[in-house]
């Protein structure tokens, strides 16, 4: 059974009073509060909002903070490495056609910035 969103705010509510009493007025980020009830965000946002409207429950300073975090594409060249260094596995210390290589999703692309980085050369020889 999924919590609602005004229960996800009175759930925060507590958790920020309780803790903050419990641990002598300590701080806490909204992103803590988030994590630890496994809550939305905004629902804690909201919880901050709500005890804001009673003067001197508690006091807040906006901060920001950015994180970065890899994209489908990022994730797959995390598992499986770059376009360029997938062509120079595929290549091997045998060489390999340029077709074949071109054929996979990450060919055109790696074989460029291989050849870019100095990595492989085009055999037009033969």
């Amino acid at each position: 059974m999924s919590t609602s969103a005004a229960d996800d705010v009175d759930k925060a509510v507590q958790f920020v009073l309780t803790t903050l009493d419990k641990n002598g007025n300590s701080e806490l980020t909204t992103l803590q509060v988030a994590k630890e009830l496994n809550i939305d965000h905004q629902a804690v946002v909201g919880a901050i909002k709500s005890l804001l409207t009673h003067d001197g429950i508690i006091l807040t300073s906006d901060a920001s903070e950015k994180s970065v975090k890899l994209t489908n594409e990022g994730n797959e060249m995390a598992e499986k490495g770059s376009a360029e260094y997938r062509v120079y596995e595929q290549i091997g210390a045998d060489g390999a056609l340029q077709a074949d290589i071109m054929k996979q999703p990450f060919g055109k692309v790696g074989v460029n910035k291989a050849l870019a980085a100095g990595w492989i050369y085009i055999d037009k020889s033969g």
